[in-house]
Formats: structure tokens, sequence, C-alpha cells
């Protein structure tokens, strides 16, 4: 008798088994109700079998009448969830368009089966500023299907506006994601935009796909299915052949390490410079403690604006003058804390923390350096001794 195995959206390892009613027709990628533990439930056929069906439940019906799936893409979705030690029918289930409503009317076809290429090319990595203008190009002037996984609804949504594409997400309605679906199969909207739920809408040959923003982490969210929408995506084009375009202006690590190893080909648009790492600004990681340990400079952050009424700002030293008597200084923070001085020589305290306070009375108590009468830069002795007087004041 004819077995089918069916995935169910649970918690498990391997199908369940039911037998195929007379008079049903089932085929691998469609979705039937069955029962479990009592419970009528969504299934997915995987695989048809003739096998003993004594003790086996009968599927109770089918969900609709042609397979939502390709052969292709449901071996694509059962390795998606092997990969990321998912299960198969919680992934699968994710990554299908919503069930239909009871009591309506489609016009369903089946999906079509890909064109396998012998040689499919690498994915293109585009990062330059135009990246997205010319993605809208190539879409209008597409030959085949255009696939384009969005990180979020926002982004779908806007993207299905530019391009004039059915939409695929959560933020559409339930039958126009089904229509979306089922027409994309049938070459009737050439041009698809979604989110991940959209990775394995079927597509006639010759295809395109691209992933916006592929270093987003909303292309891989918690839950299933476990996996980056770039890995599924790459994965899809090297089994189907189609051409796949991923836009970052700045892309993964990953990414890049592929890119600079020919895995993925950076993309050199027509008559610009190579998108390769040449384009990129060279960048350097500096120290800065001892900068401003060596050399202290005010901290910008902490720049008082000047209020009215205030004739000076003290700062702590970092010109050729020896700093006031009344400037104040946080050696811990290795920064200067402004001191705002009316005309009449008292200090704002909006401006003055603990520490400088501290620093302060210090100061009035000990003498400023020498330099400080002549205005030349002062020696190292003297430099080195108001720090150490500072940093006293400031533990004080």
């Amino acid at each position: 008798m004819l077995v089918a195995d069916l995935l169910f959206d649970l918690p498990l390892r391997h199908p369940l088994s039911y037998t195929v009613p007379d008079g049903l027709r089932v085929a691998p990628g469609q979705r039937v109700t069955a029962p479990v533990q009592g419970r009528a439930r969504v299934g997915l056929v995987v695989t048809l079998r003739d096998a003993d069906a004594s003790g086996l439940s009968a599927i109770a019906s089918a969900l609709e009448p042609v397979p939502v799936l390709s052969p292709a893409m449901l071996e694509l979705g059962v390795w998606a969830a092997a990969e990321s030690l998912s299960a198969a029918g919680s992934t699968l289930a994710a990554l299908l368009p919503p069930a239909p409503r009871r009591g309506t009317a489609e016009s369903l076809a089946p999906p079509p089966m890909p064109a396998r290429s012998a040689a499919p090319a690498p994915p293109e990595l585009w990062t330059d500023v135009a990246r997205d203008l010319r993605l809208a190009e190539l879409a209008a002037r597409a030959e085949g299907s255009v696939l384009v996984i969005a990180p979020d609804i926002e982004s779908a949504a806007a993207w299905a506006e530019r391009l004039d594409g059915a939409r695929l997400d959560s933020g559409a309605p339930d039958a126009g994601r089904r229509a979306a679906w089922f027409g994309a199969g049938r070459g009737r909207s050439r041009v698809v935009v979604g989110t991940r739920s959209a990775l394995l809408v079927p597509l006639p040959p010759p295809a395109t796909l691209a992933l916006l923003d592929e270093a987003d982490s909303a292309h891989k969210p918690p839950g299933a299915p476990r996996l980056h929408s770039r890995e599924l995506l790459v994965e899809r084009a090297r089994r189907e052949g189609s051409r796949l375009i991923l836009l970052a202006g700045a892309p993964a690590v990953e990414t890049w390490h592929h890119a600079e190893l020919g895995t993925f080909r950076f993309d050199t648009p027509a008559g610009g410079k190579a998108a390769g790492p040449s384009a990129w600004p060279e960048i350097i990681a500096a120290d800065t403690r001892g900068i401003l340990r060596n050399h202290p400079s005010p901290c910008p952050s902490r720049e008082p604006s000047r209020t009215p009424g205030a004739s000076a700002v003290a700062w702590r030293w970092w010109s050729r003058a020896a700093p006031p008597r009344w400037a104040a200084t946080s050696a811990a923070r290795s920064c200067a804390v402004p001191i705002a001085v009316s005309p009449s020589g008292s200090r704002a305290r909006a401006c003055r923390s603990p520490a400088a306070s501290a620093a302060a009375r210090s100061q009035r108590r000990a003498p400023a350096p020498a330099a400080a009468a002549t205005g030349s830069r002062p020696s190292a002795g003297a430099r080195s001794v108001w720090r150490r007087r500072c940093a006293s004041a400031s533990r004080s």
C-alpha cells in the first residue's frame, strides 16, 4: 500500500508515516492534513513509498491540489535543517506561504523544475555606492525571474514598490502572499520581493537572486530556520545555477573572506573601479591611552559652552603656557575638567566634579610652577611635579 512520510511543525528529527487513501493523489512537496495524537495538523509530504500500512493512520485530506515546493526546493529545505541542526518540519514550515482559507477558489499550478547549470557562476559582491540603483536597473532589464530578499518588512515593502514586484513577507495579506508564491512559479510575477519566508519560492529558470544588506543581523533571527539567508541562497544558487548578488555597504567578515579567497567575486561597475579592497579607505587602529598620558589635551565630550558673564575657561595645561593656580584636572580620566570663571573670580559649580573640587583646593594651597609668571613652557620637572600634585589631589 502507498505510504507517505510527512513532516510537521514539531520538534521531531524524523517524519511520521501515514497511509494514502484510495482516490487521493499526493506528491512530494504537497501539504496535507493528518491526525497527530488525535488532532488534525498540517504536514508536508516528503516521500512516497510502497510499504506495509498496518497500524498506520490515514491522511485526512490534501490542503492544496498541487505541491507548494518543487523536489529541488524540498531538498534544499531539508539541507538547511540538517545544516543548522534544526527540525526539518519547523524549518520548512517557516519557509512556506500561509495555508488557504476554507471555501476559497484558487487557480494553482505545480512549481517549475529548475534547470541545473553545468558550471554555476560564483556569487557577486556589490559594495559600491550605486549598488541599489544598479539592482533596480538589473531587475528592469532581466530576462528571467528576480528574487530580492530584504532584511525586514519595511525594506521589502519599499523595494516591492520600487521594483513593482510582488510581496512575499508577513506584512502583505495572506491572499496576496499565496498569489505571489504560486504566480512566481508560473511566471506571472517576474519580480518577487520578500524576507526569509520567500527563500524557497519556486522560480522558472533562469533566475536572479539578490540579498540586500547581507551583513544585517535580521537575516538570521532566532527561531527556525537557524541559518543565515546568505548561506541558503548560496546553496540554492549552486544547485540551480542561478545568479546570486550580495549587496552590502560593509560586508560581513565571512563574506569578505570568501571574496578575498575568490569564492565570491567582487563586482566591477561599468566604467568604474573595482569594488575590491583597493576601493576601501585605510584604517589604522591607534592606542590613545599613551598619547593622552604623555600629551594631555581637553576632552571634547566634556567641553562646556561659554555662558554669558564667563570671562575665561580653565583647562588642563596643554599649550606652551603653565596652568593657572585655579586649574583643576582629573588625572584618573586623563582628560581636562573645565571650570568656568566669572569676572568676580567665583567658579561655576555646574562645570566642576568632586575630583576637580579637590584638585582646586589643593592648587589654592600649593604655589604654581615658576614658569607661570613668564608664560613659557614649564620644564619637564615642573610638569612632573604638577601631574603628581593633581593625581594626589584627585585621589584624596
